[in-house]
């Protein structure tokens, strides 16, 4: 494609030059269905592991209300998890249903370590509710931890594959 002046374009003698996309690899994906992909893992990732914590490790619900480290410890092993999934599928359970998937600028998946420190600047953006309603606010619609990290959750529109 040939680079012109403006007046160019304007008038209609030459094609304007296509915009780069926000993402190689996909649309990004609405905020409502990321949402909708964050309740499906609270309840497929997140219940058994309260579940496991409060009754095999600490042996009953009154002992997890009343220690600190109950909570402390299932949200750990829910971010490690998710971060293991992340990390090997670009997926969790929740993103798999609803056909999303974390990718980092490129269109690749991300590392595990990144994928933890998403998730706890997830749990920091959730806490301050700025980083959560940040989407509302950018153009991109992006939240704080994904605009920190350089990643974005895109529409995954390919057909699954085995990895």
């Amino acid at each position: 494609m040939q680079k012109g002046r403006w007046r160019d374009i304007k008038q209609g003698r030459i094609a304007p030059p296509s915009m780069p996309s926000s993402s190689p690899c996909g649309a990004p994906a609405s905020y409502f269905t990321r949402f909708k992909a964050q309740v499906v893992d609270t309840f497929m990732l997140y219940t058994p592991i309260l579940y496991l914590v409060t009754y095999v490790i600490l042996g009953r619900a009154e002992e997890f209300r009343s220690n600190e480290w109950g909570p402390f410890l299932s949200v750990a092993l829910y971010g490690i998890l998710s971060s293991i999934l992340l990390a090997l599928h670009g997926q969790t359970p929740g993103c798999k249903a609803y056909k999303i998937r974390v990718v980092d600028r490129e269109g690749k998946k991300i590392g595990f370590l990144r994928a933890l420190g998403r998730f706890f600047l997830f749990l920091l953006s959730a806490l301050l509710l700025f980083g959560i309603a940040l989407p509302f606010i950018r153009q991109k619609g992006s939240t704080l931890h994904d605009w920190i990290l350089d990643t974005s959750v895109i529409n995954d529109d390919a057909p699954s594959s085995v990895d």
